[in-house]
C-alpha cells in the first residue's frame, strides 16, 4: 500500500530490490478510508566499489485524513546506479 501512495516520488524504475524494515500498524484502516502517505529520505549509502547499486532508506507515514497515523516504518531499496547525464 505506502509503496503505491509513494510510487510517484520514488525512482522505481531504477529500484533493483525492495526490503520493508520495522513496521507498525497502530490503527486499522477500513474500506472507504482515505489515506495519504508522507515518504522522508533518511539514509543514501553510497555504493562500494564497483557495486551497480547503492542502498537507499525512507521513513513512511501513513495517515488518514483526519491526521490519524496507521502505518508508520521504513522501506530500504537496492537502486541501480544511473549514468551521467
Amino acid at each position: 500500500m505506502a509503496v503505491g501512495l509513494g510510487s510517484v516520488d520514488t525512482p522505481v524504475p531504477m529500484v533493483a530490490e525492495w526490503e520493508w524494515l520495522n513496521w507498525k500498524f497502530p490503527r486499522p484502516v477500513h474500506a472507504g478510508d482515505t489515506i495519504y502517505a508522507r515518504w522522508t529520505l533518511t539514509q543514501k549509502r553510497p555504493p562500494a566499489s564497483g557495486a551497480p547499486s547503492s542502498i537507499v532508506v525512507w521513513r513512511v507515514d501513513v495517515h488518514t485524513l483526519d491526521g490519524a497515523l496507521c502505518a508508520e516504518g521504513e522501506i530500504g531499496a537496492k537502486v541501480k546506479r544511473g549514468t551521467a547525464a
